[in-house]
């Protein structure tokens, strides 16, 4: 029989297994039960990771980026989109160089050829 073993997760045990319980789909939401490893049972439990991290590994197969890779992700886009950057990101976020300083001269330099 199947056990809720979380207070505070809809997450079961059967025979040693672990299954994770979700509902998904927005308008038309279904509930999702994924296979859950005990490792990341306990990192659950121990709040080591979150609900949401655990969820998003059980549906990507891989932890969600660090906030290093989102940055490194954005920048590695900005520079390859600088048109894109010179009529909608600066116009709407003049401080983007402060967040993306190494953007600045790749910029300036696109824009002294353009």
């Amino acid at each position: 029989s199947y056990t809720r073993v979380s207070s505070r997760y809809n997450v079961y045990e059967n025979n040693g297994q672990y299954y994770f319980v979700t509902e998904e789909g927005g308008i038309a939401s279904q509930i999702v039960i994924y296979n859950l490893s005990k490792d990341d049972y306990q990192l659950l439990e121990e709040e080591k990771r979150s609900a949401s991290e655990i969820h998003f590994k059980l549906q990507n197969d891989r932890w969600p980026p660090t906030k290093e890779e989102k940055h490194q992700s954005e920048l590695e886009f900005l520079k390859n989109e600088l048109q894109l950057v010179h009529d909608v990101s600066l116009p709407n976020n003049p401080n983007l160089f402060d967040e993306f300083p190494e953007l600045k001269p790749i910029y300036e330099q696109w824009l002294s050829n353009k």
